[in-house]
């Protein structure tokens, strides 16, 4: 929200906003801080810039690393779940169809060998967190996922077993 300088936001209905004008006293340390409100205002209007078009340039990105992951799954015939929306998106080891709930990630997921992906990305010089979830950025490009989708079926193949 504010290009990486410290920063909050409590957002809220009218009714409920309007509150800490008279009746409640919102302290905090960054509260009004004028290098995070200008940093605040510079990334917003980044966002803003030509419509959106960093929104649509991150959708497209992570379209293309679903569909990529998708397919080197079907290709090497492993049971890869990828869901989720393309600038934040869930990789898992199940059969399912759909994740729905906790109980289907607790239950149905082989989370070892995710685990197990997780080591072998990182050795290729891909970084994934450990829950599976994998976020898209602005800096981001389509080298970044061909590269991305070499290093995944590499390290796909090295993990086939469960």
């Amino acid at each position: 929200m504010a290009g990486g300088f410290a920063t909050a936001a409590l957002v809220g209905r009218r009714d409920y906003m309007e509150r800490f004008t008279r009746e409640v006293n919102h302290s905090g340390t960054f509260n009004g801080n004028v290098i995070s409100m200008a940093a605040a205002a510079a990334a917003l209007a980044e966002l803003e810039r030509d419509d959106g078009a960093v929104y649509r340039h991150m959708e497209e990105i992570g379209a293309a690393l679903i569909e990529g992951a998708r397919a080197i799954a079907r290709r090497l015939d492993l049971p890869l779940l990828v869901q989720g929306l393309p600038t934040a998106f869930h990789l898992s080891f199940t059969d399912l169809s759909a994740i729905r709930d906790y109980r289907d990630y607790a239950l149905h997921c082989d989370k070892e060998r995710y685990g197990r992906l997780k080591v072998a990305l990182l050795r290729r010089g891909v970084r994934v967190l450990d829950r599976g979830i994998w976020y898209i950025s602005a800096a981001h490009t389509h080298a970044h996922v061909e590269r991305t989708l070499e290093v995944l079926e590499a390290a796909l193949e090295e993990v086939r077993e469960p």
